[in-house]
């Protein structure tokens, strides 16, 4: 019955046409002898005129389920063979479900590690929130005291600073600095155009020149004994800010003790927030571990496999032994293991040119022959016809699929 074979198909639209004729003939004699002529009638009749549209198809099933099995292994029991008709439910492949089976065991000690950490984490988040005594409010007036004599003493320190900047023999010494530095810089200046005059055909005398020279030279010593004495007017005068500059430095010292301090006792609550996300982190597993042992469940149910329809098995690829590949993990698709086929309506698909496809319609009637039983018409309808046609070698034609209604 679902053998892919070529069939003829006759698709008629009967019309009715009423044909009338009728008439007579005479004969006109004008000549001198006349001959009289015989005239044949005949009744009306009302006839149908058969319009039809040949073709051929192939038969196919209502249904065609491809069977493959989502775990994989060795298939053990395979209890149908071609052209045995399974009810809907019936076992069609098993597996060998030992490597399923030890899959559920490890999910399951997986799942019962799983929720002992749990236990444990929950356990240790209570002892710490109950080990925990905070002093965080102790710490912060400890570290804002500290801030507060730190500011002090580095405003004491400033001020020191200030006083010993300007006092009147510092201000001396660096006025005598900026002095020799701008008497050197003339000085200086005043050799280099003597050097030039000197050398450009003798415009300057050479004790001249070198009076310029040696006065540049004096003046870069008496710059030099400037900022000796300057620093050794800053040495002399900041003892007292360095005193208090190290006071401040100290203060300071101290709020970041005292900030440590509070950091510590920050971190002492970081640490039963991390408690916390490790619950979550336990939680998480536990519930992950739940799944995967569903999943390991699932699989083990899923190396047997049940008909999903009632059919015929027109189709079977693999034999009791083999080893089968999942049909959802394997990128090839996995194994095909069978077809099932619903009998339970037969149609043919058939291919109608495009130059008689207008004279088709939902519904219409077909006679239908096969090569099987040459002497037996069967009767079809048309069930459904393509909206676009296909083109095959410059040929456009419409798939049409014709459902066989005759009860044999």
């Amino acid at each position: 019955i679902v053998k892919r074979k070529n069939r003829n198909i006759i698709i008629g639209s009967v019309l009715t046409l009423a044909i009338i004729s009728g008439g007579y003939y005479f004969w006109q004699n004008n000549q001198a002898k006349s001959e009289k002529d015989t005239v044949q009638t005949v009744l009306v009749q009302k006839k149908d005129i058969r319009n039809t549209v040949q073709t051929s198809g192939k038969v196919v099933s209502n249904l065609d389920v491809e069977i493959k099995c989502k775990a994989s292994g060795e298939i053990v029991s395979l209890p149908f063979d071609i052209s045995d008709y399974v009810k809907k439910g019936q076992l069609l492949v098993k597996l060998n479900p030992i490597d399923e089976q030890r899959n559920v065991k490890q999910a399951e000690i997986n799942l019962g590690q799983s929720r002992a950490a749990l236990v444990k984490v929950q356990q240790d988040l209570s002892l710490a929130r109950a080990n925990f005594s905070s002093t965080k409010s102790q710490v912060a007036i400890e570290l804002e005291t500290a801030k507060i004599q730190a500011a002090d003493l580095r405003t004491k320190a400033a001020r020191s600073r200030n006083l010993y900047l300007l006092s009147t023999q510092r201000r001396l010494a660096v006025a005598q600095v900026e002095t020799a530095q701008i008497q050197l810089k003339e000085l200086q200046d005043r050799a280099n155009r003597a050097k030039a005059l000197f050398q450009q055909n003798k415009l300057l005398s050479q004790n001249e020149y070198e009076t310029a020279v040696s006065q540049a030279k004096q003046a870069q010593i008496e710059l030099t004994n400037a900022e000796i004495r300057l620093k050794e007017q800053d040495t002399n005068n900041k003892n007292e800010y360095d005193t208090a500059l190290t006071n401040a430095r100290q203060a300071d010292a101290q709020v970041k003790t005292a900030a440590s301090k509070l950091a510590q006792q920050n971190n002492s609550s970081i640490e039963l927030d991390i408690k916390g996300q490790d619950i979550k982190a336990a939680q998480s597993k536990v519930e992950t571990d739940k799944i995967a042992l569903l999943t390991a469940q699932q699989r083990l149910k899923d190396t047997e496999v049940y008909s999903p329809i009632n059919g015929l098995v027109t189709v079977r690829t693999a034999q009791v032994g083999q080893i089968i590949s999942s049909g959802i993990s394997n990128v090839s698709g996995g194994t095909s293991v069978m077809t099932l086929s619903d009998i339970s309506k037969i149609f043919i698909d058939a291919s109608i040119d495009e130059s008689d496809i207008g004279k088709i319609k939902i519904g219409q009637e077909a006679d239908i022959t096969v090569d099987a039983f040459s002497t037996q018409k069967f009767k079809g309808q048309v069930r459904q016809i393509a909206a676009k046609g296909t083109n095959v070698s410059n040929v456009v034609t419409f798939p049409v699929k014709i459902e066989i209604t005759s009860a044999n």
